[in-house]
């Protein structure tokens, strides 16, 4: 380093600093406030109550229909073999 009267240039750096720190100047340390969250949070009334009810009619209809659709899967899948792989069938 460069000798500057017997102080080397680290040593003077260092020394400014020091003194620069110390001179009454400080501001205190606060720490930023973190954000407030994303979505807020909504005050639910206990006198309005969100309740979900079943429609047992459309439920049945429902599962009629997708037992009639099921037990038609066997007739229909023999039908499209014999439709359109009697070619492959044959060659088996």
């Amino acid at each position: 380093m460069q000798q500057l009267g017997g102080l080397s240039l680290g040593t003077l750096v260092i020394a400014i600093v020091l003194v620069g720190g110390s001179s009454g100047q400080q501001h205190p340390r606060t720490f930023p406030k973190p954000p407030g969250p994303a979505v807020a949070h909504q005050e639910s009334t206990s006198d309005v109550k969100s309740i979900r009810r079943l429609d047992t009619v459309t439920m049945e209809r429902e599962a009629r229909e997708l037992s009639a659709l099921a037990s038609s899967i066997p007739s229909d899948v023999e039908q499209l073999k014999k439709v359109c792989c009697p070619a492959m069938l044959s060659t088996s």
